[in-house]
């Protein structure tokens, strides 16, 4: 499945209920789209049902640190935890 494409965003949908279009824009997006989504009022700490945030996804590859900076800018944390899970 090709990545930034409708089925692709529905098959990802699922997994990230809230802050979907903020996980998308930190996987498949500019900074400036993480920018737009932070400043249109999602959540840097948004848990996904698989119990990550967006910041977890930021720091996995070195291309994606300028989206870390403005999820950090926004006031996302490294020690988020779901205990409910």
């Amino acid at each position: 499945m090709r990545s930034n494409t409708e089925a692709h965003r529905a098959f990802m949908r699922p997994k990230f209920p809230v802050a979907f279009e903020l996980f998308y824009a930190v996987f498949e997006g500019t900074v400036d789209q993480v920018v737009t989504r932070l400043a249109s009022g999602d959540d840097p700490n948004a848990i996904s049902t698989l119990g990550t945030t967006p910041i977890f996804y930021a720091v996995r590859s070195s291309r994606d640190l300028n989206k870390a900076d403005a999820l950090f800018e926004a006031g996302a944390v490294i020690d988020i935890w779901n205990y409910s899970r």
